[in-house]
């Protein structure tokens, strides 16, 4: 509490009188980090199913790139559900299932164009979720081997999951 205050210039008092407790305070940042996460899936527009998805995961990267921290911290599992009724999604929960509804309306569109069922959509979402998260969250860990590009290994990470979405449904 007294780095984020100094950062802030401002007195721990100050965030204690706002916010209550070092839980309070993470749960606001949690539901910020989240919310502007969201909001940038959500600005991506474009008609071609196939090249919105693309886009997609080009905005998931961008925002963990641009916010390594709030991204470490909205993946770290350390959100306190302060002040939530048992069973009651925290605003950041609110806001991560907005961002994960932004790609399951993504991969809905991408299987209304090959014909396939639209309840694959959420499985196959969280499918490609956790491909472009793994490779973003080693990225940012330094996890990537020696002399990797990781824009051309990002763009075929996203090839990989394209081709998935794409091809014909196991039998």
């Amino acid at each position: 509490m007294r780095r984020l205050a100094s950062a802030l210039g401002t007195s721990t008092m100050v965030l204690y009188s706002r916010f209550g407790s070092r839980d309070a305070v993470m749960s606001a940042v949690l539901a910020e980090g989240f919310s502007k996460f969201a909001d940038t899936l959500a600005a991506v527009s474009l008609p071609d199913p196939l090249a919105h998805l693309r886009e997609l995961g080009r905005a998931y990267r961008r925002f963990a790139k641009a916010h390594p921290s709030s991204y470490r911290l909205m993946w770290s599992g350390t959100a306190t559900p302060e002040g939530c009724e048992p069973g009651t999604p925290t605003p950041a929960a609110v806001h991560g299932l907005r961002a994960f509804g932004t790609l399951v309306l993504g991969v809905t569109r991408v299987l209304a164009r090959a014909d396939r069922p639209a309840r694959d959509a959420e499985p196959l979402a969280l499918s490609v979720w956790s491909v472009v998260h793994g490779f973003v969250s080693l990225e940012l860990t330094n996890g990537m081997p020696p002399g990797v590009d990781a824009d051309a290994a990002y763009e075929r990470t996203l090839d990989f999951a394209l081709a998935g979405l794409s091809a014909a449904p196991p039998v």
